[in-house]
Formats: C-alpha cells, structure tokens, sequence
C-alpha cells in the first residue's frame, strides 16, 4: 500500500519512491567521484535501488493478477452464455530478487543519503538531481493528484472494502457508488487508507455489479481529480 505525504526529503508514495531509486540507479555512477563513494558503496546503493524495483514491480503485477482473478471468479459465478466453458485463471508471476537482498534497504538508503549529502563535492545540483533533497519548489500540484483505489467484495452483506492509495494531503476521501449504467450517489465520507461501505441493491436478494470511485477532499473542499473508477460484484 500506498504511504501518506511527509514533509521528508524521502519521497511519501511508494510510486516516488520508484521514481527516486529508478533515477538514482541510472546516474549514481556518474557521481561516484564527487560523492566520494567507494566500490563498494556504490554497489550496494544500485543494489538498494534493483531490491526496491524488483520488489515494486512484482507486488504491483500481483496486485493486477489479483483484479483480474477476483473478475475471474465473478465469470465462474455469474458470466454468460450459460454453460461455456470456463477460462483458466490468471496466474500469478514469479520474482528473482537481485543476489544479495537484504531486509532494511529504506534505513540503509537513508545512511548512504546521509554519507553523500556530507561529501566534499556534495552539491545542491547533485542532490536535486539525485532526487534526494526537498524540491525548493513546491513539488506537489494539487490538481494533479490522483488517488488510486483497490475493492475487495466481501461474500456476504453486500459489504465491501476499499483501499485509497496517493492521497497526498487530503483529509478525507468520499465514496461514490453507482449500478453499471446508473447514475452515481455518496455512500460515506472517510478518513485513514480504508473503510467498508454496504451497498444498497437494486433487486434485494440478487448479487449487484456497481462501480466504485473516490473523489479527494481536503478542508472540506474537493482536493485533485477522481480516482479510477472499480467495477465489483456485491453478493447478498
């Protein structure tokens, strides 16, 4: 999951963070004189960034193997024409983590930031391009914020749990629900990551298809754009 916004020089989103250790991967090297960087040193820091990728990357197509199995099952449940044969479920891939992986690679990033941020050579040029200094700009354009949501469907209750991921610095988050065609309805305001709503069904008794997004707020106004729009199935 997503992390919260902090006013760290760290990047708050799991998706900065890639972007950070992506760009540092690709232009450590050429720093290494002017940070004083040893062999060493400088290869565990591209095998930090490798670990974080690696790792990212992997969750991140796990998470869309899991979208598409949670569709796949609504298939074996509900899909049409009656009595066709079923499809195979998606399956998830297999990840190689880089030889050498450890546990603690944030903290230990940290320590090298540190190291490089006290060199000799060290310049606020380097670090901005690095990724790893503050931007002395506001880096964070409100209107360009766009959460990402992932729904999990409980197997009864017509209940479901949503995860609101790149929530920036808003302070709540509203859910808006509506039947596949319809038109769309607030089913609560929220605050935190999560939050379980209930559906109310059309046809009571009978599984519902509906489609979730969530619309931003903060300071009780709406704060960047909406997020994607998930298509569940609710059972009774």
């Amino acid at each position: 999951m997503d992390m919260a916004i902090t006013n760290d020089w760290l990047p708050g989103t799991l998706a900065g963070l890639r972007e950070m250790f992506s760009n540092v991967k690709g232009k450590i090297t050429g720093y290494q004189a002017d940070l004083g960087l040893s062999a060493a040193a400088l290869a565990e820091i591209i095998l930090i960034c490798n670990e974080f990728l690696t790792a990212y990357d992997y969750v991140e197509e796990a998470d869309a193997t899991g979208t598409a199995l949670r569709e796949w099952r609504r298939l074996l449940l509900y899909g049409t024409p009656i009595g066709d044969a079923a499809p195979d479920p998606p399956a998830f891939g297999t990840v190689v983590m880089p030889v050498g992986s450890f546990l603690g690679i944030i903290a230990k990033f940290r320590e090298y930031r540190a190291q490089m941020v006290a060199a000799s050579g060290y310049t606020l040029a380097i670090g901005e391009d690095l990724m790893i200094v503050k931007s002395s700009e506001a880096s964070l354009i409100p209107a360009e914020v766009v959460p990402t949501i992932h729904v999990f469907p409980s197997q009864s209750g017509y209940v479901c749990s949503i995860v609101v991921n790149n929530r920036a610095e808003s302070d709540q988050w509203i859910v808006q629900v509506r039947p596949v065609g319809g038109e769309w309805s607030n089913a609560g305001t929220f605050t935190g990551k999560s939050a379980d709503i209930t559906i109310t069904p059309s046809v009571p008794g009978k599984p519902e298809q509906v489609e979730i997004r969530v619309q931003l707020r903060k300071s009780n106004q709406n704060y960047g754009q909406l997020s994607q729009i998930a298509t569940v199935t609710v059972n009774p």
